[in-house]
This record gives C-alpha cells, sequence and structure tokens, in this order.
C-alpha cells in the first residue's frame, strides 16, 4: 500500500482520532486528591517514598521507551502506554499499602514514559505523510488544548468524587484509560515509516549526540530543559501556597479549592494553547520562549514577596507558557530530527529536563531555612529563575 493510498484511509483517520487521543489521555481525575489519597493510606512519609517510585521509575523508562517507539513504531508503543495506565488506576483502586501503591507507580510510569514523545511524533509523521506537515503547529496546539480541556474538567469531577468517594477517582481514570487504547489501537504508522527502522539504542544515542552539533537544535534542546524546570516550579509550590494564603479565609475547603483552582488553570490552558501558532507569527519562535519563561519566573517572584489570594488566583496562569511555547518547540525541533530518531530524542530531551529539575529540587532543598522552609524554597527558585532567564534572554536563535 502507498503513502497516498493508505492517506485516505489509515493516515487520515490517524489524524482525526489524534485530538481525541489526546482529550483521552488528559481525563486524570485523580489530580486533585492523589496525594491526600497516598497520606491516608500510608502517611505523609510513604507518600513521599511513593513519588519517589515514580520519579525513578520515569527515568529509567524515558529512553528505552522512545527507543521503542522509533525501532517497533509509535502506536504499538501508544498502546502499550494505555495498558499501563490501565493498570495503573485499577491497582490504585485496589490498593491497601504501600506495596500496591508502588506497582501503580511504576505502571503510571511506565504510561507516561511511552506517551513521552512517541504522540507527537506519530501525529507529524501522521501530517507529513499527507503532506499537511505545514499545519503541525496549528495541529499539535488544538490537540494540546483538548488535553488541557480534560485535564480541566477531570479536575473539577475529580474533586466532587473524592470528595466522597476517592477510590471512584482512579475507577473513572481507568475508563478513560481503556478510551485511550482503543484509540491507540484505531491509529495506524504511516506505511513508509514501518519500513524505517532505527539502529541499535547505543547508535541512536550517538547519533542524536551528533544532531545536537545543530545549534538551532542545541538551543531548543537548551530551551526544554530551561523550561521544563521553571515549569514545575510553580505546581511544587502552589497547594501549599494555597494553603497559606487562602486557608486563613477558607480554612475547611483547601481541599475544594485546590480543585476549583486546578480546573480553572487548566481551562485557562486550553484557550491559551490555540493562539501559540499566533503568538509566534506576532512575536518570533524565540519571543514566545522570553514571554514563557518570564512570566513563570514572575509567578515565582510574586509568590515570593507576597502572600495574599490575589497571587493565588494569578497561579492559575501557570498553564499559560506551556500552552503558549510547547506547539511552538515542537515545530521548531520536528523538521530537524529523522523519523527513526525523533522519538528517542524527545524522550532523551525529557529525561535531561526532569534531571535538571531533580537536580534544582536538591539545591532548594539545601537551602531551606528552619523557620520558614515554604518561602524560603520559593525566594530561592524565583532567584534561580530570574537568573537562568536573564542569562537564557542573551542568546540568539541560530537560522535553521
Amino acid at each position: 500500500m502507498s503513502c497516498v493510498q493508505q492517506s485516505e484511509n489509515e493516515i487520515q483517520r490517524t489524524i482525526r482520532l489524534y485530538p481525541m487521543f489526546a482529550f483521552s489521555l488528559g481525563c486524570l481525575f485523580w489530580q486533585p486528591v492523589f496525594f491526600l489519597y497516598f497520606t491516608e493510606l500510608v502517611g505523609v512519609a510513604g507518600a513521599l517514598r511513593l513519588e519517589a517510585v515514580y520519579y525513578i521509575s520515569v527515568v529509567i523508562l524515558e529512553i528505552p521507551s522512545g527507543y521503542l517507539s522509533d525501532r517497533y513504531g509509535r502506536t504499538k508503543v501508544l498502546f502499550s502506554a494505555a495498558i499501563f495506565f490501565v493498570m495503573a488506576h485499577l491497582c490504585f483502586f485496589m490498593a491497601d499499602g504501600i506495596a500496591v501503591l508502588a506497582i501503580a507507580q511504576v505502571c503510571l510510569a511506565a504510561g507516561f514514559a511511552f506517551i513521552s514523545g512517541s504522540d507527537t511524533a506519530l501525529h507529524y509523521d501522521a501530517l507529513k505523510c499527507a503532506g499537511q506537515e505545514v499545519e503541525y503547529e496549528k495541529r499539535e496546539a488544538n490537540a494540546a488544548a483538548n488535553s488541557f480541556a480534560a485535564l480541566a474538567i477531570s479536575a473539577a469531577v475529580g474533586g466532587v468524587v473524592g470528595s466522597f468517594w476517592m477510590k471512584g477517582v482512579f475507577l473513572l481514570s481507568a475508563g478513560a484509560s481503556v478510551f485511550t487504547a482503543v484509540m491507540a489501537g484505531r491509529m495506524s504508522d504511516p506505511v513508509q515509516c514501518r519500513s524505517i527502522k532505527a539502529p541499535d539504542i547505543f547508535q541512536q544515542i550517538r547519533n542524536i549526540r551528533l544532531r545536537l552539533k545543530n545549534h538551532r537544535l542545541l538551543y531548543l534542546f537548551g530551551f526544554s530543559l530551561l523550561f521544563t524546570v521553571l515549569n514545575h516550579l510553580p505546581y511544587e509550590f502552589y497547594q501549599p501556597y494555597l494553603s497559606v494564603s487562602a486557608g486563613t479565609i477558607f480554612p475547611s475547603a483547601v481541599p475544594a479549592l485546590a480543585g476549583i483552582h486546578l480546573c480553572a488553570t487548566m481551562a485557562v490552558g486550553a484557550f491559551f494553547s490555540r493562539h501559540s501558532p499566533r503568538m509566534r507569527k506576532r512575536f518570533g519562535r524565540k519571543g514566545v520562549f522570553l514571554i514563557s519563561l518570564w512570566l513563570q519566573a514572575g509567578l515565582l517572584v510574586s509568590m515570593a514577596v507576597w502572600v495574599h489570594p490575589i497571587v493565588a488566583v494569578l497561579l492559575m496562569s501557570r498553564s499559560v507558557s506551556r500552552a503558549l511555547c510547547m506547539p511552538v518547540l515542537l515545530s521548531g525541533i520536528a523538521p530537524l530530527i529523522e523519523r527513526s530518531e525523533r522519538a528517542t530524542f524527545l524522550s532523551i530531551q525529557s529525561l535531561f529536563g526532569r534531571l535538571a529539575f531533580g537536580a534544582v529540587l536538591l539545591l532548594l532543598s539545601g537551602a531551606l531555612s528552619a523557620a520558614d522552609p515554604l518561602f524560603s524554597a520559593i525566594i530561592t527558585a524565583a532567584v534561580i529563575a530570574l537568573i537562568c532567564t536573564g542569562v537564557f534572554s542573551m542568546f540568539k536563535l541560530p537560522r535553521a
């Protein structure tokens, strides 16, 4: 079957289903209550150990998952990811102790690692096969908006369900993951991509290292690392900050406020994601990157200098940066990487971003004040954000 013949059948179906796939991926009903669920079963110390299990598992699985996608096909890896999500959510639902919760965390990490890079790589492959790759940025922005919308809806529903049946949020998430598996099973890798096999994993990594000699790609890679760190820092601090700033007014409503806050945050992200191609045309690729970085740095500075519910409201904009820059970043990277290396490259990029964020968390943990650990960490994070964003602003985006 030629690519042209396949376009009217499998490829167009893949392009059509991808936004629905992105929506189902975002249906994580457990978002507002997962930490409460962990602490209810195993206490705070156990919850922190479970988070460590998750992050270690993601780091271990990140590169192999990208390589499997390049070697054996995107849809197989995406289907496997969905099955891992189903297993994770069912384990969370049935858990009665830390052992089953740890298994669930490993499965959840495998799901996110297998998704990482393979979803956007499949989208680009399908559009390129259909001769529509120039639409990739716009279509990826729309898919990201779908994902934000799903996160918003599931946060609202999960907050309500979790308030009277905490295990129920994982059952809802398992159902959404089954739908994700169905969508993945109905999508297809382009015909001409099936014959392109990646070399062994060590050669693949060497090839990607050589790719980074391209100064434009290296710049995009560096921005990704910096943005991963700055994007996650407000997320780490927003729940305790919300508890301090709004909890004085509504002390009994903090869990509900967290769910509403998360819902509103993702709804804001969904709105701005659709405008990222327009922002790139107006301000340029580097302009969008700088807007995204300064927004996150500004939020951290606001948290550091002012404890007030108004800042908690401003934190609803923390999704704007990701919504604006990710479609622009991905559309800049995709043409610079061969199909047989794309998912591996994106997995390596994600891995280094996570490692950079882990290093910053260790730095913050060593800078805590015994008198006020939360705000000493926020102040240090704000300083790091300002310095790094200022330095990055001095570099020009190399030409393609």
